[in-house]
C-alpha cells in the first residue's frame, strides 16, 4: 500500500498538472491596450491559449466581472536579506517574478535552489555589484576577464556595474559581458557618460543614476569635479538642466536599445516626512526594518529641494517615454518604505503620474519583461476586480493569482498576509 504522504503528493501533483480554465473573463492586453471581453483562457502545458477547445478535465475559475492581466514582475529588488516567507508578500500582490539585482554569496545558494524549483515568484539574479573595490572588485581592465568568467560559471543571468568603476574597468567589463553573452546592467558609473554607456551596450540603467548630470549644460565640467570628489552639489546640476539634452539622450537610448528602470518609489524616499508612517502596508515589515527606516526619517533634509530633484527626474522620464525609451517597473525593495510586493503598485502609480499611460505602466511590469530578456517566461494570470487601463490603482484589487499550476484565491492570499503579520509580531 502506498504511504499516505505519497498519495497526497500524487494527488497534488495530478491537480497541478491539470489545465486551468478561466471562463467569461475580460482579458487586458498590455501591448495593445485592448480589452477582450467574455474570454475563455486556458493555461495548459506551459502555454496560455484563448478561444481553443476546452479540455475535458480541467480546474475552472469563474472570471465573470473580472479583468485578467499577466502576472507582474519587480524588475529591481533585493530579496536576500528578507526573512523567510518573503515569497508571500510578492504573490499576494500579483508579483510572480523578481529580478534580484545583487545577491551576496551567502544568499546565492538558496536563490539558486529557489530558481531551480521554477515556481513563482520566478527569479533572475546576479551576484553582488561590480565596483572598483569590494568583494566584486575590478580595479583595472586586467581584472575583468577572470571575474566575469567566474560569475558566468556560477550561473548569473546578468552583470551589475556600480558607481566607482574606472573608465578602463568599465569598458573591459562591457567587452567581457558581450563575450560571455551576459547583459550588462546597473548604475551609470560616475566616470562614464550616459551616451558612452549606451554605446558600450549597457542593457539597463537603474534608478536613472547620473541621468540628471547627463542632462546638464555643463556636464563635462561637472563630471570632472564629481569624479575627483571636489564637492559638486546637486543644486548646481539641477539649475543647469537642459531639456534638449534629455531629448537627445532619449534618442540615443532608443537607437542603442538601452532600457531604464527608474525605481521612482525608491527615489521618492528622500522626499518623505513623518506622514509616511501612516502607510498601512508597514504592518507587513519586521520591526528591525521599520526601526531603521524611521531613523532615516530623522536625518535633516531639505524636503523642498528633494521634491524638486525628484520631480525633475519624473520630467525626464516623461521625455524618455514620449521618445520611445523602454521602461521597466522596479522598486529597489526593501529600500526604505518600499514594502515588498506592495511597492510595485506604488511604482506603477508613480509611472502614470509621471506621464505614462496606464497601459504603458502595466507593460513595464508585465510584457516588457519578456522583451527585455529576449525570451518568454511561464504564462501567469492575475484576476482583478477593476479595469487597470482606466485606473492603474486597480492593479491592487487582486481576486486571484494563477501561476505554475496554483490557483490562489482571495481567501488564500488573505491567509498569506495573515501569516506575514504573525511573523512580524513575533520579530524583534
Amino acid at each position: 500500500m502506498r504511504p499516505l504522504k505519497a498519495v497526497l503528493a500524487f494527488v497534488a501533483a495530478s491537480a497541478s498538472a491539470q489545465p486551468i480554465v478561466v471562463d467569461h473573463v475580460t482579458y487586458v492586453d498590455p501591448r495593445s491596450g485592448q480589452l477582450q471581453s467574455n474570454q475563455t483562457l486556458i493555461l495548459e502545458n506551459g502555454a496560455l491559449r484563448r478561444g481553443a477547445a476546452i479540455p475535458v478535465i480541467a480546474r475552472r475559475v469563474d472570471g465573470r466581472g473580472k479583468f485578467a492581466i499577466p502576472g507582474l514582475w519587480d524588475m529591481h529588488a533585493h530579496i536576500g536579506d528578507l526573512p523567510s516567507g518573503w515569497e508571500e508578500l510578492f504573490l499576494t500582490n500579483g508579483v510572480i517574478g523578481i529580478r534580484e539585482m545583487a545577491a551576496n554569496q551567502q544568499h546565492w545558494a538558496p536563490q539558486v535552489q529557489h530558481k531551480k524549483r521554477n515556481v513563482a515568484p520566478y527569479l533572475v539574479h546576479t551576484i553582488g555589484s561590480i565596483d572598483r573595490d569590494g568583494p566584486q572588485a575590478v580595479p583595472n581592465a586586467a581584472a575583468a576577464p577572470s571575474l566575469v568568467a567566474r560569475l558566468a560559471k556560477q550561473g548569473v543571468d546578468f552583470l551589475k556595474v556600480y558607481n566607482a568603476l574606472t573608465r578602463e574597468s568599465y569598458f573591459a567589463l562591457a567587452g567581457e559581458a558581450h563575450r560571455h553573452d551576459l547583459p550588462l546592467t546597473g548604475h551609470l558609473p560616475d566616470a562614464i557618460t550616459a551616451i558612452e554607456a549606451a554605446g558600450a551596450g549597457q542593457k539597463s540603467i537603474e534608478h536613472m543614476d547620473n541621468i540628471l548630470l547627463a542632462c546638464s549644460r555643463n556636464e563635462a565640467g561637472y563630471r570632472e569635479i564629481f569624479v575627483r570628489g571636489q564637492g559638486l552639489t546637486r543644486p548646481q546640476v539641477l539649475e543647469t538642466y537642459d531639456p534638449a539634452k534629455a531629448e537627445a539622450l532619449a534618442d540615443a537610448f532608443v537607437r542603442s536599445g538601452t532600457w531604464v528602470a527608474p525605481t521612482l518609489i525608491q527615489q521618492r524616499g528622500d522626499t518623505l516626512d513623518q506622514s509616511i508612517l501612516n502607510d498601512p502596508n508597514l504592518q507587513y515589515m519586521e520591526r528591525g526594518w521599520l526601526t531603521e527606516w524611521k531613523t532615516g526619517l530623522s536625518v535633516l533634509r531639505d524636503l523642498k529641494f528633494e521634491r524638486r530633484w525628484f520631480d525633475k527626474h519624473r520630467e525626464i522620464l516623461q521625455i524618455f517615454n514620449r521618445k520611445g525609451v523602454r521602461i521597466l517597473a522596479g522598486t529597489d525593495s526593501p529600500a526604505p518604505f518600499c514594502v515588498p510586493g506592495f511597492s510595485l503598485h506604488d511604482e506603477l502609480e508613480l509611472l502614470v503620474s509621471s506621464g505614462l499611460t496606464s497601459r504603458a505602466a502595466l507593460a513595464a511590469a508585465a510584457v516588457n519583461v519578456d522583451d527585455f530578456f529576449g525570451r518568454p517566461h511561464p504564462p501567469t494570470l492575475v484576476l482583478l476586480n477593476g479595469n487597470p487601463l482606466t485606473d492603474i490603482r486597480n492593479t491592487r484589487k487582486i481576486e486571484t493569482v494563477i501561476a505554475d499550476g496554483r490557483i490562489l484565491l482571495r481567501k488564500d492570499l488573505d491567509v498569506m498576509l495573515a501569516n506575514t503579520k504573525r511573523r512580524v509580531l513575533a520579530s524583534k
